[in-house]
């Protein structure tokens, strides 16, 4: 997905031009706490058609026993051999004193233990070029933590909600928190599932992507290019000026949103642009339509450094964008 767009080109054909893809982040399988080996987690999100699902399974369950690790990549694999249409994630999930609970996919290793030094984080990460981190079941002490720029490099998102069928939690203000102490983060929908149900209910992450590889898809969660939904047929794409939703735009007199939004299914009630401790900066309200692109200008205030986008549909569903940043 490239970052930038001409603002004088985009017009409603944007949406069928850009790829929607909708999974899971955050699922365990029975080498953990979950239901179901890997595989039986992987087909049960396919024929619910969900187009990824990223199981991360308690590290402390893999102490001397390596050979599970092992089986859950090997049936990661497996399984993304045998199905096109369909991309399966296998990883971990750790802990460390700085950022509490971290979902670690796509690695070669895994460790146990609770990590006290992000250095040492940091290190591993050099030997894991290709694997990801997302920060998960984000608590109030979270908030305390101070921006470091190197480890923002290899963290890539926030879990904004947190919970499964029987406990689900909306956890923004903690995204928020973290975005006013200056980390550049996206926002993912994390299920945090212990049952063999993936897709039975549409709290999901939507990543944009121009392909559906398991490299495409990385490179995006990277780039910011994703938002947490609670309707599998949401279609959401923001810009400010010239930039695309993740992005880093340098500060300009005037800001210029393009919001282009698109549900078949639910009907889009009102739309928040939020920036700095959770301020609505502007909204639109009482919409009651399936589809819409709204342009708004916008004078920054001093204090404000990021810019999501949140949407309320009906029947109480809700969706978060990823930011785009003010340098």
């Amino acid at each position: 997905m490239p970052s930038k767009v001409s603002n004088k080109n985009l017009t409603d054909s944007i949406i069928s031009n850009c790829k929607f893809f909708y999974g899971g982040f955050h699922g365990h399988s029975s080498l953990s706490i979950g239901e179901g080996s890997p595989i039986d987690c992987y087909n049960y999100a396919y024929r619910n058609n969900l187009d990824f699902l990223i199981l991360a399974d308690h590290s402390s369950f893999f102490l001397n026993r390596e050979h599970k690790w092992n089986f859950g990549l090997e049936q990661c694999h497996k399984f993304n051999k045998k199905r096109e249409g369909f991309t399966s994630f296998y990883g971990f999930e750790g802990k460390s004193e700085f950022l509490g609970d971290l979902n670690i996919i796509n690695s070669k290793n895994y460790f146990i233990g609770n990590v006290s030094n992000p250095l040492v984080l940091m290190i591993w990460m050099l030997n894991n070029p290709n694997a990801f981190i997302i920060i998960s079941n984000p608590l109030k002490t979270i908030c305390l933590r101070e921006y470091d720029f190197n480890l923002n490099k290899i963290i890539s998102c926030v879990e904004v909600t947190s919970g499964n069928s029987e406990r689900y939690l909306r956890r923004e203000k903690y995204f928020f928190k973290l975005l006013d102490n200056g980390w550049k983060l996206g926002c993912v929908n994390g299920i945090n599932e212990t049952k063999l149900n993936f897709g039975d209910t549409e709290n999901l992450t939507c990543i944009i992507s121009p392909k559906g590889s398991k490299e495409n898809l990385i490179q995006n969660i990277r780039s910011r290019h994703t938002y947490s939904t609670e309707s599998k047929t949401l279609k959401l794409l923001f810009f400010i000026n010239n930039t695309f939703m993740g992005g880093i735009l340098n500060n300009s007199e005037e800001l210029r949103f393009t919001i282009v939004i698109e549900d078949k299914n639910y009907a889009i009630n009102k739309i928040e642009i939020i920036s700095n401790e959770g301020v609505v900066v502007h909204q639109i309200q009482n919409i009651g339509l399936k589809k819409i692109k709204y342009i708004y200008n916008h004078i920054p205030n001093v204090k404000e450094t990021w810019y999501v986008i949140k949407v309320y549909e009906e029947t109480n569903k809700i969706a978060l964008s990823s930011p785009i940043f003010l340098k």
